[in-house]
């Protein structure tokens, strides 16, 4: 099966870049389904690559590394590659990180995650889902050096499938039970529950960057998830931490983890309920942070969201400046790829001025390195934070 680009369509999958979009392609040879390997050429029929067919995503056709067919080979091949990229990290015992970044690591649409001695993996397109079992077996084989692994779950449950009418899967591979325990910055967690894969290994140098700020701090942890900024802001010593979320799971999850560490509960509260509303309540209430960190989940899934995800950004960085005074340190973060980083700092100038205060951009943050960007697929970049101090009021 062939599918044919439109003229001049064919530049940037010479460049290595890895998406086919619909509008691009000009005819098709064979019928392919979703998941069927196909191969790319030009208009002319000149040979570009091989990728994984999806019929019903805007991504047509999407692009592994290989100039020959994908075969098991190709697959050993990449996922030893990519483990090998991430060697140091393994080796320095980081315990939480992503092994196998989809398009980015040329595997297109699966993710695998080390979450101590457990693989998480996902799958977000048919053809992550033709890969995958496979991709479990030879990551277990390339980790034998440094890592035996003890359970792998599949937990196939993004955006992603829902695009490509797929159904959610969970199911284990290897080993069994509903939870288990890692440590990430010296802190032991537990669970497989939540979004993505079960923890933001994207946020892992994000969190530990942001500890420094935390001795001695009152902190909001909104958006918490299973409490990962928050309970890195308790092993820095911050004076109190607020974890706020809408999932009462979530919640739960962070209390256990808290708990795990042995961080004193007298420190810790635990805040149920939509942030924004949330944010609101607080301010009618006159609570003040030194620190608010605000993680939101995806606001712009796709293009079109994002005038909308924009608005959202500006009033939560205005509630969230709201609860602090002057010297205090607002962290704001999009998981969004349609969010750029001059987006969140937009967003946080103009919330600032509707307050009528100074304020400083003092760090910004990336997604971690486990999340490595190919210099010919910058779309792989995703996440985006910034650090902002909040300044006096304008004279």
């Amino acid at each position: 099966m062939t599918v044919y680009l439109k003229p001049g369509s064919d530049k940037q999958i010479r460049r290595r870049h890895p998406w086919v979009f619909s509008g691009a392609i000009h005819r098709m040879e064979g019928q392919p389904t979703g998941g069927s390997i196909v191969r790319v050429c030009d208009h002319g029929g000149d040979h570009l690559g091989w990728g994984f067919f999806s019929p019903t995503s805007q991504i047509r056709v999407r692009m592994t590394t290989s100039n020959n067919r994908p075969d098991d080979a190709w697959l050993e091949h990449s996922i030893f590659e990519a483990v090998q990229r991430r060697r140091n990290l393994i080796e320095e015992g980081s315990g939480a990180l992503r092994l196998v970044f989809s398009e980015a690591d040329g595997i297109p649409g699966l993710i695998a995650d080390l979450l101590g001695t457990a693989l998480v993996l996902q799958s977000d397109t048919a053809g992550g889902d033709t890969l995958l079992e496979k991709a479990a077996k030879l990551l277990e084989k390339a980790l034998a050096p440094w890592i035996e692994i003890e359970r792998i779950l599949e937990k196939s449950d993004g955006d992603g499938r829902t695009m490509e009418g797929l159904s959610p899967r969970l199911r284990f591979l290897k080993g069994d039970g509903n939870t288990f325990s890692f440590r990430e910055n010296g802190i032991l967690y537990t669970g497989t529950s939540g979004q993505k894969t079960g923890h933001y290994c994207d946020l892992r140098e994000a969190r530990l960057r942001l500890r420094p700020f935390c001795r001695g701090k009152i902190v909001l942890d909104g958006f918490c998830h299973t409490g990962g900024m928050g309970l890195n802001a308790l092993a820095a010593e911050a004076q109190a931490v607020w974890f706020v979320d809408q999932s009462k799971e979530a919640l739960d999850l962070a209390l256990a983890n808290a708990a795990a560490n042995g961080f004193d509960r007298t420190r810790i509260s635990f805040f149920p309920g939509d942030v924004f509303e949330v944010l609101r309540q607080f301010q009618r209430e006159g609570r003040r942070f030194d620190l608010v960190i605000l993680d939101p989940p995806k606001l712009a899934p796709r293009r079109e969201h994002r005038e909308r995800a924009l608005r959202a950004y500006k009033d939560l960085a205005l509630q969230g400046l709201r609860l602090l005074d002057m010297g205090g340190l607002l962290a704001l973060f999009s998981c969004s790829g349609a969010i750029s980083r001059d987006d969140l700092v937009t967003a946080a100038a103009f919330a600032a001025w509707d307050l009528g205060t100074a304020a400083y951009l003092v760090d910004e943050f990336r997604q971690s390195s486990c999340h490595p960007v190919p210099l010919t697929f910058p779309q792989a970049h995703y996440l985006n934070g910034i650090l902002v101090q909040k300044g006096g009021s304008f004279q």
